[in-house]
């Protein structure tokens, strides 16, 4: 199996219908939600899981409290799916997967009850294994006629069978969230920056990355769009600059519930691309200098589904080369501009990635 489910969790769920524990006062008003293949539990045996270990009433959207969404998916090894539990203040969110997506239905039933009230959950477990545990009477055999009284066999008499001790419910739990634990993914967005290129200009980010819960490694693509200078005086003359660049980003990962914290270091190369243009210029030329720059950047993203989310980021880029540029006039070379030694910017963007569960 791609989940190894307890043995104890899995001959309980499989157990025939027992009394039910009587309701108790912290009934919950559920609806639910749930999308999967013709092979998979069907709704309503999924709610009568959920109703088998709470109090849980099952009802419209309009009239719920709580509310139950679940998503199963074929896999290439079985079956996952994608639980999310939804109140009026918050939603959580777990992924299950298994090779019998019957055993599948039955643990969303057992994971929902357990979110929604894990004492309910205990007493009826507890009362499903008692009662799972009382051995049936063994039904009295017929009386049988005899032509002739048989002898009493020789030997001592064997000693009666002791009945076994019940087995106490398994201490594992519910199951738990599966999930790769490497991380694939990317980052889409526009920038605002200023000081390398003259004055403040637009920027396009795309940053594939792969990581996992705690530590990430991107590949940040930029190009920061064409942005003018003209020569002071009299003169017709300037240029027009673009910024391309191709960097590394290594970056610790804090999470916090749906928020996640990045603070990267990394460094950034690529090429500054000038163009003269005037009619004071003896020659218009396009001439391409290498940059570099060391980066620091602090980011924060907030997770809207299991494979979406939104981004934003400011980073510093301290350059470690400066190219300059100057215009050939007839009167002689004059300096346009030069690279600042320092390059803020503002990153906004959306953010894919593979599933993503609680942490």
């Amino acid at each position: 199996m791609l989940l190894s489910l307890p043995l104890a969790v899995s001959a309980l769920l499989a157990a025939p219908a027992v009394p039910q524990v009587p309701p108790s006062p912290r009934e919950v008003r559920v609806a639910l939600q749930w999308q999967a293949p013709p092979q998979c539990p069907s709704r309503d045996e999924v709610a009568g899981h959920i109703s088998r270990f709470s109090d849980a009433v099952l009802t419209a959207p309009g009239d719920a409290s709580v509310q139950i969404d679940g998503v199963v998916t074929p896999t290439g090894r079985g079956y996952a799916v994608v639980v999310t539990v939804a109140t009026a203040t918050e939603s959580s969110q777990r992924q299950l997967e298994a090779d019998d997506c019957v055993l599948l239905g039955r643990a969303v039933g057992l994971v929902v009850a357990v979110a929604l009230d894990p004492l309910v959950v205990a007493a009826r477990v507890s009362t499903e294994a008692e009662a799972s545990a009382t051995p049936k009477p063994a039904p009295e055999p017929e009386p049988t006629l005899l032509a002739e009284p048989v002898p009493p066999p020789r030997g001592p008499a064997p000693e009666p069978a002791q009945p076994q001790p019940p087995r106490p419910p398994s201490a594992d739990g519910p199951p738990r969230a599966a999930g790769s634990r490497v991380e694939v993914g990317g980052r889409l967005g526009l920038g605002v920056g200023g000081l390398i290129l003259p004055g403040a200009g637009l920027g396009l980010l795309a940053a594939p990355f792969v990581g996992g819960r705690r530590f990430v490694g991107e590949l940040a693509l930029q190009y920061w769009v064409p942005r003018g200078e003209e020569l002071s005086g009299t003169v017709d003359a300037g240029a027009s600059f673009q910024l391309a660049t191709a960097g590394l980003r290594a970056c610790p990962v804090l999470a916090f519930d749906r928020w996640r914290v990045l603070p990267c270091a990394g460094i950034d190369g690529g090429a500054v691309i000038g163009a003269g243009r005037g009619t004071s210029l003896a020659a218009n030329e396009r001439v391409a200098s290498a940059w570099a720059a060391a980066i620091v950047q602090v980011g924060a993203e907030v997770t809207l589904t299991p494979r979406l989310g939104l981004f934003a980021a400011f980073e510093g880029a301290i350059a470690l080369t400066r190219p300059e540029f100057h215009l050939d006039l007839p009167s002689g070379a004059a300096t346009l501009h030069q690279a600042g030694r320092f390059g803020p910017r503002g990153l906004l963007g959306i953010v894919v990635h593979t599933p993503r569960l609680a942490p």
